[in-house]
């Protein structure tokens, strides 16, 4: 595996992370991570902020599943924002990077309820779920 900054006259070598803007594999990481969310929000909304908490397995289940989602997007991202860098004039990058930031700002949307309903919950409920080994 190649190091992903290393360079290749004055240019990151981003094949690790995707081959180029159009690559078929970023599109279907992107639909792969925005499909992850939806998901993601029919399994856990309004099961978070429920009365006594969810259980320990629950809420972790739902960090793991953020967890997994955050390393799909951060590849794309990361993949989009370093293109950028190497040529901010280039149309191409400039559309890809503004396209996933729409994209990413849609699947932002439905991870939302997570963060909000857990600071919902009461403090006990909060120290008692903390406690537990399951999340440790």
């Amino acid at each position: 595996m190649t190091d992903v900054l290393e360079t290749v006259e004055g240019k990151w070598d981003l094949t690790d992370l995707f081959s180029a803007h159009d690559d078929p594999a970023l599109a279907a990481t992107i639909e792969e991570a925005m499909e992850c969310a939806v998901r993601f929000e029919e399994r856990f909304r309004g099961t978070i902020n429920v009365a006594g908490g969810p259980s320990a397995e629950h809420l972790r289940d739902g960090l793991q599943a953020l967890e997994a989602l955050d390393l799909l997007t951060s590849r794309v991202s990361a993949f989009a924002h370093l293109l950028y860098s190497q040529d901010t004039q280039s149309t191409e990058n400039q559309e890809l990077l503004s396209r996933i930031e729409r994209r990413f700002t849609d699947l932002a949307n439905h991870l939302l309820f997570f963060d909000l309903e857990w600071l919902e919950l009461e403090g006990d409920v909060v120290a008692r779920l903390l406690a537990q080994e399951t999340l440790a």
